[in-house]
């Protein structure tokens, strides 16, 4: 009978705490990219993955999961901690550092937790509220803020950014929702939540627009097409073939056109937000990697150091034709790694990437659930467009890393579950 209490005992606490780290994941879920939480959600987050990895440690019964980018992520890691001994400012190198890693805590903080597709679907639920509740905070705030669609067409002195750090957050962030909402739109049979997330998706996509970022749209689009290509059918992939072919032109047409009107080079350091489709930030965005290729020829191995800041301090008294005053980043954050830490450490970041688009394919292709196979084609189209967003801007950072490791977490968590729990099927048999 003791025994019996006591196994009793343990089942009913491990079922609360389990409770409440779901509930800790819902939470971050749902508010991981509003500015003013983003230290309470750092500290929340970094404590439920403390619990969570501490008890599979000590647990007889459980073990530390293993994944195929274990390895690839040690190597990441510790490239990134040896280069802190070459750094040109080692203290604020290791400083970004261990933000690299809590961030990659989360990703295996949600590989050790997750044990059903239930607990994903809450936690995806939540990011999806957490997108509606933000696009239309930045959508309302665009226009009280004096927001006009086509004013802003040629001047984007006001854009979209909802409660986050600034547009560029909130456009990467809605990258990252958009194609997870869509395919679950496609793929669930519950009428109700298909009303909602076909309602976000309009929402968020409107929100995106308003951010006036370029790289995003880019990006989504992208997503779109690969997404209709998979599972359009030929009237839709025609149709979307089509509509692409007329924006493609309309857009070189508007860019010739804005092209040709004459900015002089004085002004354009001022007015390098101007009309969306002239071409002065990308200008100036080639002018800043020429700069850091020629700093990773000098150092290819250890680089500068890693961070955001690095770059920026080297060239803080340096003026860029075309380009604002001061350069804040390298605006790239594969330039970015291959500055601070070396062509190694975007070796491993691209191994990393790698590795997952191919796990996500593979998981949507052959998944054991419908709804496995649904969040693998969602999370492979968010990871396709994450990639080419941060070809344009150092976007693989703060809060955005950490929602990354989490959608991505979800998955390897969940595929380990559904193959633990077919495996204990098969010897049960």
């Amino acid at each position: 009978m003791p025994a019996a209490f006591q196994q009793r005992s343990s089942l009913q606490s491990n079922r609360l705490l389990d409770r409440g780290i779901e509930c800790g994941l819902m939470v971050v879920a749902a508010a991981i990219l509003v500015a003013d939480l983003n230290h309470f959600l750092e500290y929340l987050f970094i404590a439920l993955a403390i619990i969570v990895l501490a008890r599979q440690i000590a647990s007889r019964s459980r073990r530390l999961a293993r994944t195929s980018l274990d390895f690839p992520v040690f190597l990441f890691l510790g490239w990134i901690l040896i280069t802190i001994f070459n750094a040109t400012d080692p203290l604020y190198t290791f400083a970004e550092w261990r933000k690299l890693f809590a961030h990659v805590l989360m990703f295996f903080l949600l590989v050790n937790f997750i044990s059903s597709e239930a607990q994903v679907k809450r936690i995806l639920g939540a990011f999806v509220v957490g997108v509606l509740l933000m696009s239309i905070y930045g959508i309302v705030e665009f226009f009280l803020s004096g927001g006009e669609l086509v004013d802003q067409w040629h001047q984007r002195t006001v854009r979209a950014d909802a409660l986050t750090s600034e547009y560029h957050w909130f456009s990467t962030y809605l990258i990252m929702g958009l194609p997870i909402i869509a395919v679950w739109a496609l793929f669930t049979d519950h009428f109700k939540w298909r009303v909602v997330l076909v309602v976000t998706l309009l929402i968020a996509t409107f929100a995106l627009f308003v951010t006036y970022t370029r790289g995003a749209w880019i990006a989504v689009l992208v997503q779109a097409c690969v997404l209709v290509f998979l599972k359009g059918s030929k009237v839709i992939k025609l149709l979307v073939a089509g509509l692409v072919m007329v924006t493609l032109s309309t857009s070189f047409g508007a860019i010739i056109q804005s092209e040709q009107k004459n900015i002089p080079v004085e002004s354009q350091s001022t007015q390098v937000e101007g009309d969306t489709m002239h071409l002065s930030t990308l200008w100036c965005r080639i002018h800043i990697w020429e700069l850091g290729i020629k700093d990773v020829i000098d150092r290819p191995i250890l680089g500068w150091g890693y961070g955001t800041k690095t770059f920026a301090r080297k060239y803080h008294d340096i003026h860029v034709p075309g380009c604002p005053p001061k350069l804040h980043n390298i605006h790239s954050t594969y330039g970015s790694f291959a500055f601070g830490a070396g062509i190694p450490a975007l070796c491993f970041f691209m191994w990393i990437l790698w590795r997952i688009l191919r796990t996500l394919w593979i998981g949507f292709l052959n998944g054991p659930s419908e709804f496995h196979r649904m969040i693998g084609l969602g999370l492979f189209l968010m990871t396709m467009g994450i990639m080419i967003r941060i070809s344009f801007d150092v976007m693989f950072v703060g809060m955005l890393a950490v929602l990354f490791w989490m959608l991505v977490g979800l998955f390897f968590g969940l595929q380990r579950a559904l193959l633990s729990r077919d495996l204990s099927v098969s010897r049960a048999m």
